[in-house]
């Protein structure tokens, strides 16, 4: 991926990031990469911390096995290490924010609602860090929905999202993002924290 300077006239670099095991690294090239890069950049590469990415997990959290992860009825939310930006290292927390998240969602698995989305619990890696999340798999998300000009029945959208967001708030939740997932015609709200 390239980054461009603001008004996108000047090349600043190329960004790189791989997996090596259960690491990834992470190389802003100056110059811009057309081809596979030169072996001696991999040297001059940074680790990635795993807390970007990943998180120890909380005592008492959900894990989710491979059968649950092998089904199409699953949706995996995971941190990205292609966000990775050393100039921000010590600002960024992907890894505690997705544990977070994890614990409100492990509080709302215990009061379901149809309105909310169904959180199935945590993912682990090898070495059992906390590394993505997941929920039941919808059919479609409501943007796609209006986009796709599917027939909505837009009084019962609005009074299923208004349902979701008064569970949330009676749990001592507030809704920080707008997403909203379609599940047998149930509109579910997503990504919700702690006020």
């Amino acid at each position: 991926m390239d980054a461009f300077s603001e008004d996108r006239e000047r090349f600043l670099f190329s960004i790189m990031t791989w997996k090596k095991g259960e690491d990834y690294f992470h190389y802003q090239n100056p110059v811009r990469c057309k081809e596979d890069p030169e072996p001696s950049l991999f040297e001059k590469a940074v680790l990635i911390p795993r807390s970007f990415y990943s998180a120890v997990p909380s005592e008492g959290l959900t894990s989710v096995g491979s059968d649950t992860l092998a089904s199409n009825a699953s949706f995996l939310k995971r941190c990205s290490p292609l966000l990775y930006d050393p100039r921000f290292a010590d600002e960024q927390s992907a890894g505690s924010n997705m544990l977070h998240e994890a614990e409100v969602c492990e509080k709302l698995l215990h009061t379901p609602h149809p309105n909310i989305c169904r959180y199935l619990g945590y993912v682990r890696s090898e070495i059992r860090l906390l590394v993505g999340l997941c929920f039941e798999k919808h059919i479609k998300d409501l943007d796609a929905a209006v986009e796709d000009k599917d027939d909505l029945d837009v009084d019962a959208i609005v009074e299923g999202i208004r349902a979701g967001l008064k569970h949330l708030h009676s749990s001592g939740f507030v809704h920080v993002r707008r997403a909203f997932d379609c599940a047998d015609s149930h509109w579910s709200l997503m990504c919700c924290k702690t006020e």
